[in-house]
Parts: structure tokens; sequence; C-alpha cells
């Protein structure tokens, strides 16, 4: 190999980057010295402490020593991980089924943490030794676990409390800013038990100061409207908490894109208003921000209220510079159009509007509603749009909203609403020709409407999802396609595992159903008998 010349030896290696897995790659540095040292950046770029190796093979102090320097990114991968209290429901509940006992069983001594695998020191220990030997480390992803039955558990809180001591008490000699952090899983719960502890939000302050990208995945299960206070008030604290923030992703649980398209309704029969309102993005509170240096803003799979995308167009309006939505649903309160016709409630809240007209006084139109309060906005994509309607008629099931295309062309409603928000000319109109105008609410905006762009004529210039598969990912690519630049992260075998484990219990669950319906079966029999 020493007789290569050093052009050809590059692009052998670069092949290997692109062609190889991570494994292959660090097998490829013993076949010679350039090799090696060419390779062990790469390959040692991103480290993994998981589940798996904290109750197998600690971390080895003599190789992070090695390999150390070389780290520029973190993953702590602990879906699998099981909670105490989830396993004692799971226990009482499947008691009589011996298959399903023995399941629980096998649960409570390999995925929980107890001194056979194991401890919440442990885990800071080990933790805070890799990050003493990983100076270098710019970006971590944090994978919580991922609960299968609902309820309140405190093995999630525990790890993301101590992820934060952990990075909060890293080295300050030599050790480099943390910029990236992505968060998975996060429970509301969790984060408002962090935010009841002042010495957490100490070690949260401590550990965002610096962080220039920010991506978190959370999970809204809790229906208690004093949980979704603090829940708003901490994760809009977090995200604020940091001087540098430039690209910030929040993803909820409430849609995929599976979705039912455009529409879902919430009946008031089986919901309460506080119940339902506690699904949305909550509001930035006064304490959180200034969001002086936010360009990138990402809002995926949510429920979202007109009043909080005005308030978003208020507080990041000056500075944001590309906003982009996925799977995001317009929260419509129907019990408000009581007393009123149908028109009512069609003008209520709407992504795009009606053309031609102004906004009624009682009503949101969110596009032109951003476009006159982020002027600072240059990009906007968006995929999925739709409406969650709290209803408690039939009546109100049959509003059209603004989803059919007034211009005849089919185009979608997130199409549409990005064209307005980004000030396109609009179309002709079906039936005077002129191109349509979507009014801004407040006439002192009306220069809006002569400032005006071409309509978009490719797919990944409107479609968030379209732009973020073939071109680029500004927001949400650390989450998407993993921190490495070549290779994506490993945390198939948690999802596949935490599948077992979500059919399992559900094969479980229905097992049990059956046997009670049996037995009820059963006793109604001998009562007709006797």
């Amino acid at each position: 190999m020493d007789k290569l010349p050093s052009e050809i030896i590059d692009l052998i290696l670069d092949q290997c980057l692109i062609q190889l897995t991570r494994n292959n790659v660090l097998e490829f540095r013993l076949v010679c010295r350039a090799f090696d040292c060419h390779l062990k950046r790469w390959g040692c770029y991103n480290l993994t402490l998981d589940y798996w190796r904290m109750m197998d093979r600690r971390p080895q102090i003599e190789a992070l020593q090695t390999i150390g320097y070389h780290c520029r990114s973190l993953l702590l991968d602990f879906v699998v991980l099981r909670d105490e209290r989830e396993l004692y429901f799971n226990e009482q509940l499947f008691h009589h089924d011996p298959a399903m006992a023995e399941f629980c069983e096998t649960l409570q001594h390999k995925f929980a943490m107890h001194e056979d695998t194991f401890t919440e020191s442990d885990f800071l220990d080990n933790l805070g030794q890799v990050l003493f030997y990983c100076r270098s480390t710019r970006m971590l992803r944090l994978a919580l676990p991922f609960q299968v039955i609902p309820g309140r558990t405190e093995t999630a809180t525990r790890i993301l409390a101590n992820t934060f001591k952990a990075l909060a008490d890293r080295p300050e000699e030599g050790s480099a800013p943390l910029e990236v952090l992505v968060m998975d899983l996060v429970r509301d719960i969790s984060l408002c038990q962090i935010w009841t502890n002042p010495s957490d939000i100490a070690n949260v302050f401590t550990v965002m100061a610096k962080v220039k990208n920010l991506v978190i995945s959370y999970r809204q299960v809790e229906t208690l409207s004093e949980v979704a206070l603090v829940f708003g008030a901490s994760i809009w604290s977090v995200a604020g908490s940091s001087s540098c923030l430039e690209t910030l992703c929040l993803i909820g649980n409430q849609h995929t894109t599976n979705s039912p398209p455009n529409r879902t309704w919430t009946n008031g029969v089986d919901t309460t208003p506080d119940q339902w309102s506690c699904k949305t993005l909550p509001r930035i509170k006064f304490q959180a921000g200034p969001w002086t240096s936010l360009r990138c803003l990402e809002l995926r799979s949510m429920n979202v209220s007109p009043e909080v995308m005005v308030q978003l167009g208020d507080e990041m309006g000056d500075t944001l510079q590309e906003l982009y939505l996925s799977d995001v649903w317009l929260m419509v309160d129907g019990l408000r159009a009581h007393g009123e016709d149908d028109a009512w409630l069609n003008d209520l809240a709407l992504w795009v509007g009606h053309p031609d007209r102004r906004p009624p006084e009682h009503a949101s139109w969110i596009a032109m509603e951003l476009r006159s309060r982020m002027t600072a906005l240059r990009i906007c994509r968006a995929s999925s749009l739709g409406y969650e309607t709290y209803v408690d008629s039939d009546r109100d099931r049959l509003a059209n909203f603004d989803l059919r295309d007034p211009c005849g062309l089919g185009r979608t409603l997130a199409q549409r609403f990005v064209e307005v928000v980004t000030g396109c000319e609009g179309p002709p109109d079906k039936e005077t020709g002129e191109p349509v105008k979507y009014l801004p609410p407040d006439s002192w905006h009306d220069h809006l409407l002569h400032e005006t762009r071409p309509r978009p004529s490719q797919v990944v210039e409107y479609d968030t999802t379209a732009y973020h598969l073939s071109v680029a990912n500004p927001t949400s690519v650390w989450l998407d396609r993993g921190m490495h630049e070549f290779f994506p992260d490993k945390t198939e075998a948690s999802a596949q595992m935490v599948d077992r484990f979500t059919t399992t219990f559900a094969k479980g669950m229905q097992e049990l159903r059956m046997r009670l319906l049996s037995q009820a079966s059963q006793g109604l029999q001998r009562e007709v008998e006797e």
C-alpha cells in the first residue's frame, strides 16, 4: 500500500465510508497505517452508550483513552429500559396467565434498573467517564425509555435528569461546547418533575447555554391542566435558555403520516374541553426567549391552537427565516359555534382562509397572520396540514373549512398555505380571471398584497417531507438520519425489542379480554338458568 499514490488511497477510503457499515470500516483500519489514520476519525466519530453496554460490557477506560479524542457525537439509547411501576402493573394485570407472568418476570430481571443490571449511580458514573475522555463531543442524542403501558413512571425521569447532571459536570478545561442536543421520547411528566427540582433546573441551564441546534420529540400523555401548564413552561424554557439557539424542532405524538387526511374530530361526550386542550403545543411563557438567534423552526406531528401560531409569529417573527410544518393539525373549538350557523364555524380558524375578503373579527386565518408578523421569513414548507375539531353534534362534522382549492387546480392545503405565507402571486380566479388575493386581517398590512414572488414550480419548494428527503434537513437531520455524516445511528435492536414488547402485551390484553368476556357470559348463563 505504501507504493500507491495518496490520491488513489483517498479514493479507496472514500468508497469505504460510502459503501461499508461502521463495523466494516473499523475492521479496515487494520489494513495499514494510512487506513488506520484516515478511518479512525470517522469510525470513532460517534460512540454509543446504551442499555446493552451498561448491562453487559461497561465502557472500557483504556479504549476511551485511545479513541475518545476522535469522538464528536454521543448516542445514549435506553428505549428498551422498563420502569418498576409499569412492571408491577403488568404483574398484577396478568397474574392469571402463566405465559404473560413469565414474560413480566423476564422483563423485571433483564430490562429494569436494579443491582443485577445497573443502577442510577452506575449510569451517572459511566456517562461521566465517557464525557471525561470524550471532551470533543459536540453532539448528543438521548433516546429515553418508551413506555408501553400508560401511567406515571420514574425511570425516564431519572435517566433524563442524570444525563443533564453529567453534561453539566463535564470538565471545563478542554471540553468542547455542546452544540447539538436531541432528546427523543421525552414524556411531559418527566419534564415537569425535573422542573420542580432547582438543581435539575440549574443543570439544564448550564447544558443549554451554548446549544445551537435543539430537537425535542415529546409525548403528551397527561390530561391534567396543571401538568399541561408546567409542561408548557418547562419545554419553552429549555428551548429559550440558549442564547445561541439557531434551529429548533419540536415533534409531538398526536399524528403520523398515516393519520386520516385533513380532518379529525374529538367528541365532547368522551373528552372534556380541558383534556382536549392539553393535547396541543403549549403557549410560550413570558420567561422563555428572547429568540434573537433562532433562524429555523420545525413543528411536526402535533395539534396547535390558532393562538399559539399567532404567538409564534409575534415572538419569533423578527428573526425567523425558515419555517417547516409537517403533520400539524389546527385546533378548532366547535363549542364556540353554539347559536351560530355553519358559516361561522367554517371561518373560525383556518390555515389559509378565503380569498378576496378579510377574516371576520372573531376568526384567525393563520397564513396572512404569519406573513404580516414574520418579516424575516424567507422559506416556508409544509406537509399534511389539517384540522382537529372539538364537537358535540353531527352538524359540526360538516365543516369544510378551506380544504377545497378555490382556483380548481387541486392544490393541497399545505401548498396553498406556503404560497400565501411566502407572498406568492395567486393563480387566476375561475370566474374573473384575476389573480386571487388573501387579505390581511388589518388594512395596515395591505402593502403586502403588492409584494409578490412567483409560485413554486417543484414539490421540494413547498413540501417539507420532499425537501427533507431529497435536498436538505436543517432542523431535524440528527434525529431522522443520525448524528454521523456517513453512518446512521444504530437503534434497530432497541426498536425491534420494543416492538416485541408491544406485540406481546397486545396479545396478552386480547387474551385477557376474551377470558373476561367468557367469564361474564358464563355468569349470565348461570343467572338465566337459576
